[in-house]
């Protein structure tokens, strides 16, 4: 299990860690999935490892992007590990052993933006997990599928975030025949944000992160916030609440940085105050 406070973590080393590691540099923590068996699949471990380590390094200000990506090649992840079939676990121990693995709702609350870098195949509860993120890029190689077949229905909130994704239509297609989208397809349905080649892969993703981390770290947070809680608003209340986070916004170092560094002419130096 991550052990240890923020301020012993050597923001130059990279840590091996169950099946990820992660290096935090130049204000970007990046998570790389991995394991031996090329499948990067999800069990009790990963998702502990994985809870705990957010949970200790979300509120850094070092930090001000995230990437969650995979160092096996050909795939992000196949999902998880299927429950053996077991008719003396009760109800209530079986809700016990799927809380644990539930890790997309820690990745959704991250303040910081969260880009998916994918280059193959995503599926099941890796699909999941990486639907928790703000931006996925993918190669043009990648693959995208969930099954909810009786032994690896969905549990980790992918049935709602895939709806509200690409549409009730794609999402049943998807989830009663089991449709494999291709990545061209996944971008066309919103389930990609950005396609690339496998030569521009890590091109794209440093373009993004470094365009990313030059912003506002307030305004990244206010951004993600607005995006997230107002989806969910009737459109009144959101109006609202954009401009409570817009007024918030104001009152920042940052904007009166962004001010200095306009009439200046230089490039600003934000500090997320």
């Amino acid at each position: 299990m991550f052990s240890g406070s923020i301020k012993h973590v050597d923001l130059r080393a990279t840590i091996n860690f169950m099946n990820f590691y992660h290096k935090i540099r130049n204000h970007i923590c990046t998570v790389e999935l991995q394991d031996t068996s090329g499948t990067n699949t999800i069990d009790e471990t990963f998702c502990r490892g994985l809870r705990d380590f957010i949970d200790t390094m979300q509120w850094d200000p070092d930090i001000r992007v995230w990437i969650i990506t995979s160092n096996t090649p050909n795939v992000f992840s196949t999902g998880r590990h299927s429950f053996e079939q077991d008719d003396s676990i009760s109800f209530s121990e079986m809700q016990r052993e799927i809380e644990v693995l539930q890790i997309s709702k820690n990745i959704s609350e991250i303040p910081a933006p969260v880009i998916i870098a994918i280059d193959g195949e995503v599926s099941d509860h890796g699909l999941e997990m990486a639907l928790a993120g703000d931006l996925r890029l993918v190669t043009d190689v990648s693959t995208f599928s969930i099954n909810a077949n009786q032994t690896n229905f969905p549990w980790d909130n992918g049935i709602p975030m895939l709806i509200s994704t690409v549409g009730r239509s794609l999402a049943n297609d998807m989830l009663y025949t089991h449709r494999i989208l291709s990545a061209s397809e996944a971008l066309a349905a919103g389930l990609a944000t950005r396609i690339t080649t496998r030569t521009e892969f890590l091109g794209q993703l440093e373009y993004i992160t470094d365009n990313l981390k030059s912003l506002s770290p307030s305004s990244l947070k206010f951004i993600k916030e607005a995006v997230k809680t107002g989806a969910s608003l009737p459109f009144t209340a959101a109006l609202n609440f954009e401009g409570d986070l817009s007024v918030l916004l104001q009152s920042t170092e940052d904007r009166a940085e962004g001010l200095r560094a306009f009439f200046q002419k230089r490039r600003a130096k934000f500090t997320g105050d």
